[in-house]
């Protein structure tokens, strides 16, 4: 082990991405056996993350990039090559990022993995690269990249636009985890093509594997994996109300009926691997809403030649205070919450927004409204409304009629509470209490 981690601090010596060094830091070092069985070299930077600024520079998000990759049929993908080790450290600096070993002290003079504000910097690099052509050619979360072209002539001008900056600024890709000229491309968990979005079926098999939780932290990493895939569930959050429950302090871990059920609803739906279609800004757009006593859902689709397709769906639950409102104010928070889940998608276009609550349809009428309620008429004013009737909006509809009781994970004081409230607001309509 130690002749090991020699040979890989010589390594890197000999490669530039360390010095040996004179400081009053050191980090330890610890080595992590990896999945082949061999060794790696880790520097627990622990102490010095809490003594340096974070970079609170934006990483891409999931959502932004998918859109970007809509229309695209051919693509190609880059992994940079060691990409934290291609910046090089301020020299007045390095002598922070020290790291002891029995042998030996050094300090990195490019990027080390592990330093907080590293993949922020990283991404701003990369951001900077590229800039002019991100997003228009070329997507980018950290070290990874996908040039997309419309046409396979595109696709290698873009190519060579890319290759040229990093030229430019002397970076370089790893050759062998790189593909060219590809019809599909997996992508952050996601396989994208020009006939849609559809999850990735390594890490989907792997949940699918998954045995039913019996602790609390078991309920968490399963409902983060599914939740990770929530724009391919049509009601991933109210069918999942029965595991979500679980988690609350007051309540005792158990595993029943109602839970299961919850549990093999989810694994089903995954196991269908719906297919989304890319948004096309030359179609109509529809976005249908509903809401339940425990929480609300959205369809955002659009129309096709060959009929209506989903472009993403949404949902989430009410909280206590949220599930003590009448019917047509939980529908109208659906309808906030779902213009706000997809405004990166469909702002500045024109959407007709379906419910099947026709008082959510005169919500911009009302002259009294509550704090929450004008909030959301002022999101929905720009969206031309239309009522649709329960029996006509199947789509997101099944959420007001998923058989859970909304009361079901609260107390018996908070039930009254929640009846006599109902009773009295019968009839409001939007009005403040």
């Amino acid at each position: 082990m130690r002749q090991e981690l020699q040979r890989q601090i010589n390594e890197m010596i000999e490669l530039g991405v360390a010095s040996p060094t004179i400081s009053e830091y050191s980090s330890p070092v610890v080595m992590v056996k990896k999945a082949d069985g061999e060794y790696r070299m880790c520097v627990d930077l622990r102490e010095i993350n809490k003594k340096i600024k974070g970079d609170n520079y934006p990483l891409p998000h999931i959502n932004d990039i998918l859109h970007a990759l809509n229309g695209a049929c051919w693509f190609c993908v880059f992994d940079m090559n060691a990409g934290y080790w291609q910046i090089p450290i301020r020299k007045s600096d390095r002598h922070f990022l020290a790291f002891i070993t029995q042998d030996t002290l050094c300090h990195f003079n490019l990027l080390p993995f592990g330093l907080k504000s590293a993949p922020t910097f990283f991404q701003r690099v990369m951001d900077y690269v590229l800039s002019g052509l991100k997003w228009s050619i070329v997507v980018v979360y950290l070290d990874d990249l996908v040039v997309m072209g419309y046409s396979f002539d595109a696709l290698i001008k873009n190519t060579g636009s890319v290759l040229q900056r990093f030229a430019d600024f002397g970076l370089t890709i790893k050759a062998s985890k790189c593909k060219f000229g590809v019809t599909a491309v997996t992508f952050l968990g996601h396989v994208i093509s020009c006939k849609g979005i559809m999850m990735d079926r390594n890490k989907v098999s792997a949940i699918l594997k998954m045995e039913p939780p019996t602790t609390k932290r078991d309920i968490r990493v399963f409902l983060g994996k599914v939740g990770f895939y929530g724009r391919f569930h049509k009601n991933l959050q109210v069918v999942a109300q029965p595991l979500t429950r679980r988690l609350r302090k007051d309540v005792e871990m158990g595993w029943g009926l109602e839970e299961q059920n919850a549990f093999d609803k989810i694994i089903e739906s995954l196991a269908q691997y719906p297919i989304l279609r890319h948004f096309d800004s030359n179609l109509a757009i529809e976005l249908t809403i509903d809401a339940c006593g425990i929480g609300c859902g959205y369809v955002l689709g659009q129309i096709y030649s060959d009929g209506f397709h989903t472009t993403m769906y949404g949902s989430r639950q009410f909280s206590d205070r949220e599930k003590l409102l009448p019917p047509h104010d939980q529908e109208a928070i659906g309808l906030g919450y779902a213009c706000k889940s997809t405004e990166s998608i469909i702002k500045g276009y024109k959407v007709t927004v379906k419910t099947d609550n026709c008082a959510v349809c005169h919500i911009n009428r009302k002259t009294k409204l509550s704090p929450q309620m004008m909030r959301v008429a002022l999101l929905i004013q720009k969206f031309e409304i239309e009522h649709k009737r329960g029996t006509h909006n199947k789509d997101a509809d099944c959420l007001s009629r998923f058989p859970v009781n909304p009361l079901s994970n609260i107390g018996d004081n908070t039930k009254r509470s929640i009846i006599k409230h109902n009773f009295k607001r019968v009839g409001t309509r939007f009005e403040t209490a």
